[in-house]
């Protein structure tokens, strides 16, 4: 199995509660891609597994600087995402050396759970709404799928994640 770098998207809500703390949620969209490949004795598979997530992240944030257009924070929480999309394809050669294509749709009824650490920068583009980059780490949790993942064979992971933010001051 080769895992193509997860892409992570979202746009979130924060609530200060005071000049340094903050509460956040929002959501997040992931694409997970992978290329699998195994074959036989006498045929061989190679998978191309495309899956679309929705998460729904909740984080504590601690602002550790701040100017009039740029400010840094620390953030810890957690995030649940939804197996919302999956499609494999899969590509192979029968025993008799005939090419053949198979496509099927994936889905996950369970749900993924993870933990978060980040340190983030946001740019204001006006009073209530920024844009931001957060490099954190993540450790997603077993959810009992036997999907062949970014998550599953690498649960500890660095990742970024780029969106907008909307605020609101106490």
């Amino acid at each position: 199995a080769r895992h193509h770098i997860p892409v992570k998207l979202g746009v979130s809500f924060r609530y200060y509660l005071d000049d340094q703390w903050s509460i956040q949620s929002g959501l997040t969209y992931s694409f997970l891609a992978s290329d699998l490949s195994y074959s036989s004795l006498s045929t061989s598979y190679q998978t191309e597994q495309k899956l679309h997530y929705i998460g729904i992240p909740f984080q504590v944030g601690l602002r550790i600087w701040k100017s009039e257009r740029f400010r840094g924070y620390l953030s810890a929480g957690g995030q649940v995402e939804k197996l919302v999309s999956g499609k494999a394809t899969t590509r192979y050669t029968d025993e008799n050396q005939r090419p053949g294509t198979l496509v099927e749709n994936i889905s996950d009824k369970k749900l993924l759970f993870s933990a978060l650490a980040s340190i983030g920068a946001e740019y204001m583009l006006g009073k209530d709404l920024s844009l931001y980059a957060e490099p954190g780490i993540h450790y997603y949790f077993k959810n009992g799928n036997d999907l062949s993942t970014h998550y599953n064979e690498n649960p500890l992971s660095l990742n970024i994640t780029i969106g907008f933010r909307f605020h609101w001051e106490k």
